[in-house]
């Protein structure tokens, strides 16, 4: 997957030095990128987006601007952000059963209760692995065109 998920905003403010914050319209956001149903599986898809982006185009106030964020990135941050806590609950929930008789306990509230462990397992490594990707310069949307200037002379 070599495609860039692209998306047009508008610069709303400045941000820390060297950054802008850019409002783009959620529903409108990468209707051609194969990854477009990971975004909108949580039901966020009518939220706009806000976004700091380096500045590295000179983009001012109302300028509207294009964002870039390769797809390969969109589809292994939704695989980490779905199938993570998915296997944390299959596994444990194997595990508890398999182990119920040991414990003399029923293989329906273990399996239950191993589901939920798993889970929780599965959401926190979420977290932790989601922290590290999004420090990584491979997931961090780019700014790479001032497509019109808004309303400057």
């Amino acid at each position: 997957m070599s495609e860039n998920c692209q998306e047009t905003g508008i610069v709303t403010a400045h941000g820390k030095p060297g950054y802008v914050r850019v409002k783009i319209e959620r529903a409108e956001a990468c209707h051609s990128c194969a990854a477009r149903g990971a975004c909108g599986a949580l039901g966020g898809q009518k939220a706009d987006l806000l976004l700091e982006v380096q500045n590295t185009v000179q983009a001012q106030i109302g300028d509207s601007v294009r964002i870039s964020l390769a797809e390969s990135s969109v589809v292994t941050a939704a695989a980490v952000l779905y199938v993570l806590p998915v296997l944390g609950l299959v596994a444990f929930a194997f595990a508890a059963r398999s182990q119920a008789a040991a414990f003399g306990l029923t293989s329906d509230a273990t399996t239950a209760l191993g589901a939920g462990i798993g889970l929780a397992v599965g959401l926190l490594s979420t977290w932790l692995v989601s922290g590290k990707l999004s420090r990584s310069p491979r997931f961090i949307p780019k700014l790479v065109e001032v497509v019109s200037q808004g309303g400057r002379s």
